[in-house]
């Protein structure tokens, strides 16, 4: 499941950080998208620290990590 959610929105990515360097603007190294159902409305956040750096791990990893803890919170592990 983590290699299918990686290959997700590749595109988009690379989009964003053309759209930063275009603009010689900071790059956000952290992007939530909240999706309300109530209002049918999406909200964002950004984080612009680099969570590699800060938690001392590859990114992959980062992201296999919640992953099995998203899967476990559900019940699906």
């Amino acid at each position: 499941m983590a290699e299918e959610f990686s290959d997700c929105g590749i595109e988009d990515i690379e989009n964003i950080i053309d759209i930063c360097k275009a603009y010689d603007s900071e790059c956000p190294h952290v992007i939530k998208l909240i999706y309300n159902v109530q209002t049918e409305s999406f909200d964002a956040e950004y984080d612009y620290e680099d969570v590699a750096e800060v938690y001392d791990k590859d990114v992959p990893v980062i992201v296999e990590e919640w992953v099995a803890e998203v899967e476990k919170q559900e019940g699906l592990n």
